[in-house]
């Protein structure tokens, strides 16, 4: 089922974001819930959401892994939207969107920096890498670039030209699978994405291969482009935590409840509170209090 909502203002009718949700019941609540959370921070723009179906001419997810993305971006180009986001189902937004839409106008594309601060090379398997004439090493040194949230101006060169090279080579046979084999199962694709038995590479220094996340970083590095925008964060990252400048966040559901807008908005509330004293000063705190007491 194809989800759409229209453009409440004239000036926004060329403005988008796009998400799928296929697979696990929890990401149609996903869905549901990115949806809901626009709404509520005042988005203006338009809304495509797949619900467990892929975009028209997209390969199957065994053919192709993720790949629908790039035609998601194509059907919501052929709808008349030129400034895509597009934001996977588990993201919710904190924040207005028009900084992000400023910038995909601007620069003609948007590319998040990653809050893990992870390499290209360690999300990559060996046959990949080698199709691209990418040595192992030069790939550690490449940045990951985060397709949880990406966006084009699709009228534009360098956005046109990223998306043209991303599905190119998305469906080459080879970058998204991380093999030259098609898969027989998502046991099989599974076990590519997280390197089990070495199938995506013996270096202990590959974590597995990320299918469409690895040919973004791919069509990066050939274009020069790098990551600069910052207002992405995940949930679960404890190194990088969400600040006050955090529009979008990534809040993985791996059950079959998910939290609400509402909890993740008072989580993130809490979190950024003034009034609220990290730990381990509340310990400091209470230790002084017990000195005098006694």
């Amino acid at each position: 089922m194809l989800i759409c909502a229209s453009p409440t203002n004239l000036q926004s009718d060329q403005c988008c974001v796009i998400s799928l949700a296929i697979g696990r019941s929890s990401y149609m609540s996903c869905l549901e819930r990115l949806q809901e959370s626009l709404k509520r921070v005042g988005f203006r723009g338009g809304f495509l959401g797949w619900s467990n179906e892929l975009p028209p001419g997209s390969p199957t997810q065994l053919e192709a892994p993720m790949a629908f993305k790039t035609f998601c971006f194509r059907e919501a180009h052929h709808r008349g939207y030129r400034y895509v986001l597009w934001l996977d189902a588990p993201m919710v937004a904190l924040q207005k969107l028009d900084p992000i839409i400023e910038m995909i106008k601007t620069k003609g594309y948007i590319l998040f920096n990653d809050s893990y601060g992870q390499s290209l090379g360690r999300w990559c398997s060996d046959i990949a890498l080698g199709h691209h004439n990418i040595d192992r090493e030069q790939s550690l040194g490449i940045p990951e670039i985060p397709t949880s949230a990406i966006g084009f101006d699709l009228e534009s060169r360098i956005g046109s030209d990223f998306l043209n090279r991303w599905q190119e080579i998305c469906l080459d046979g080879v970058t998204c699978r991380g093999r030259r084999e098609p898969y027989l199962s998502f046991s099989d694709h599974d076990a590519m994405g997280w390197n089990k038995n070495q199938c995506a590479s013996s270096d202990p220094r590959v974590g597995g291969h990320r299918f469409d996340q690895t040919a973004a970083g791919i069509v990066a590095h050939e274009l020069h482009l790098t990551s600069y925008a910052d207002q992405l964060r995940d949930i679960d990252c404890k190194t990088k935590h969400f600040n006050r400048k955090t529009i979008l966040l990534h809040c993985r559901e791996y059950g079959k409840t998910i939290r609400s807008v509402d909890e993740i908005h008072q989580l993130v509330a809490n979190q950024l509170s003034p009034f609220r004293l990290p730990v381990r000063a509340l310990r400091k705190v209470r230790n002084k209090l017990n000195v005098i007491r006694h």
